[in-house]
């Protein structure tokens, strides 16, 4: 299973409540949802890691250095987790029937459609709780997760009591939620992240594109159309989204980037170096 920020101690006490509340067999309709829509973490559990020597080496001397990565990843996180989000949510039903039967797809919609969401928190978690990793402060989510954790089991066990499965998923929403908005707090207070940025700049940008593609989806789901008309307008929502993300949230540092790997790319495929995006002159003037 893939590791999330909360922490693996949480997964075993709502899977052990779950069996001793309700009955083992409901595990199954639980786990496997989660176990589809938490391979979403396995691109910010590769990227936002290898920020922790950045963060850890300029955080004491360049907090808005640190403050503007955390913000881009924030915005890539938003590129990449937004599209197959908006599917995981908006046809939840239409997956689990395809994949494992109307039973399922009665019983796992919900469960799939909030874990969804939690999947998504989980990821954007991951980047204040590696800056505050990095900038020498790991007892702050120790201490998070000991609030935490009684917390959690309270509300787990009224929402298991009440909703079954469902209020196993929504009682993981919630304390993944607060753990979330509490690690962007410490990011804040560590000056490892800017209010700012979400209210202005590219940041803003990405977030409110990734709205308009939660919308787009919605609106298409709402048609009720077959499968086979459904598929390719939602192909094409991804497309727009893209061609809108590029266009109004990628800034010039990044197409930069986006360049010279791209020339990079193409010198390893036929043999030849790419030559460098910046040149040094020997009057050291930068061209």
């Amino acid at each position: 299973m893939v590791t999330n920020v909360t922490g693996p101690v949480f997964g075993y006490v709502e899977r052990f409540m779950i069996a001793s509340l309700l009955s083992v067999s409901l595990l199954t309709f639980y786990s496997t949802p989660y176990e589809l829509v938490s391979k979403l973490l396995i691109f910010p559990m590769s990227v936002v890691p290898s920020l922790f020597p950045y963060f850890s080496y300029h955080g004491a001397k360049k907090s808005s250095e640190v403050s503007e990565v955390t913000s881009r990843t924030i915005k890539y996180l938003f590129l990449v987790l937004t599209p197959p989000t908006a599917v995981f949510i908006f046809f939840a039903k239409d997956i689990m029937n395809l994949w494992l039967g109307p039973q399922f797809a009665e019983w796992s919609t919900v469960v799939l459609q909030v874990t969804a969401l939690i999947c998504f928190s989980n990821a954007f978690a991951y980047v204040p709780y590696t800056s505050v990793q990095a900038l020498g402060r790991p007892d702050l989510k120790a201490k998070l997760d000991l609030i935490a954790l009684p917390t959690y089991c309270a509300i787990a066990w009224w929402f298991i009591k009440h909703d079954g499965i469902n209020g196993a998923a929504f009682a993981k929403l919630l304390v993944t939620i607060a753990d979330c908005v509490v690690l962007y707090v410490f990011a804040l207070k560590l000056k490892a992240f800017s209010l700012r940025d979400c209210v202005s700049g590219p940041l803003f940008r990405a977030i409110s594109v990734s709205g308009l593609l939660f919308a787009l989806v919605f609106a298409v789901h709402s048609m009720h159309l077959k499968l086979l008309l459904t598929i390719p307008l939602v192909i094409l929502c991804f497309g727009l989204y893209v061609l809108t993300f590029w266009a109004f949230a990628i800034d010039h540092e990044d197409r930069t980037t986006i360049y010279a790997f791209r020339q990079r790319a193409a010198g390893l495929l036929t043999g030849r170096r790419a030559s460098p995006v910046m040149q040094i002159t020997p009057d050291n003037t930068a061209v």
